[in-house]
């Protein structure tokens, strides 16, 4: 698989997405986060790239669009400041 391990580093339990399962959007809520900037990606679990999300002006709450895509799963990997955070995304 793309992740061979689940690290949250300094995101540690402050990771809120929902509704999970969704028809298709997602909100990531990142409680205590001190990151301005934060990068997003979603990989289906064959690794293939799905889409991502970048902003420097984070402010706590990401939405994530799945519309388009296939209903089963993804993988959604958090990264800021060295830090990443996985967590499974399930489209219904």
């Amino acid at each position: 698989g793309i992740v061979s391990a689940l690290e949250d580093g300094l995101f540690s339990g402050n990771i809120e997405v929902y509704p999970n399962p969704s028809v298709g959007n997602f909100q990531i809520k990142i409680s205590k986060s001190k990151y301005t900037s934060i990068d997003a990606s979603v990989y289906d679990l064959n690794g293939k790239f799905i889409q991502s999300y970048s902003t420097n002006q984070f402010n706590g709450l990401i939405d994530i669009n799945l519309d388009k895509y296939s209903k089963g799963s993804y993988l959604l990997i958090l990264e800021a400041d060295g830090q990443k955070a996985v967590r499974k995304l399930i489209k219904q």
